[in-house]
């Protein structure tokens, strides 16, 4: 099983891929209770990841990255990106993180496509359609942590094959050193 995370403080898109048998993946949004603030909303959120993760024999889990370019949100997020990291090492879950930028390169073939090119992308290789883009990214980064781990069930394009050096070469998508 392969886990694909697309975190949000108000609805987290969250797939489970089976590649060997994928009619048994399952992808949905774990959205907390819209009146829970604060704490209790990270509490809830915990809850919810917990649950999704729970029994599960998960080989290889891709977290999005943060989305600097975002101007609301940075610290909540940082926060339910806290609690899944939290949850995935306590588990002995090895996790990528996958900037949006590489995610949409990688379904898409362009850096800057938007949600309605990434949904078409995904209806056009995997005759899928989700309720939400929360899962359509989720189920990606799902597909793309299988591909890392050598379970290619896409076709490797060159350009998918440079990401997953990328990756490999900075699987926490940690900033660059800067020289003076």
């Amino acid at each position: 099983m392969f886990v694909g995370l697309d975190l949000s403080i108000r609805a987290t898109g969250c797939a489970v891929v089976d590649t060997q048998d994928l009619s048994r993946s399952t992808v949905t949004t774990l959205a907390p209770s819209s009146a829970a603030r604060d704490g209790l909303r990270l509490s809830e959120i915990n809850s919810l990841l917990s649950r999704a993760l729970g029994g599960l024999q998960v080989v290889m889990a891709a977290i999005e990255g943060y989305s600097f370019g975002s101007k609301t949100g940075q610290f909540q997020l940082g926060e339910v990106g806290g609690i899944a990291r939290l949850l995935l090492v306590e588990r002995g879950i090895d996790y990528i993180v996958v900037p949006p930028n590489v995610l949409k390169k990688w379904t898409t073939g362009n850096g800057t496509a938007d949600k309605i090119a990434m949904a078409v992308s995904t209806f056009d290789q995997w005759g899928l359609r989700f309720d939400d883009d929360n899962q359509c990214d989720a189920f990606n980064l799902a597909v793309l942590a299988s591909c890392y781990s050598g379970d290619e069930i896409v076709k490797m394009t060159a350009d998918r094959k440079k990401i997953l050096a990328d990756i490999r070469a900075n699987p926490l998508a940690l900033p660059k050193k800067r020289t003076k």
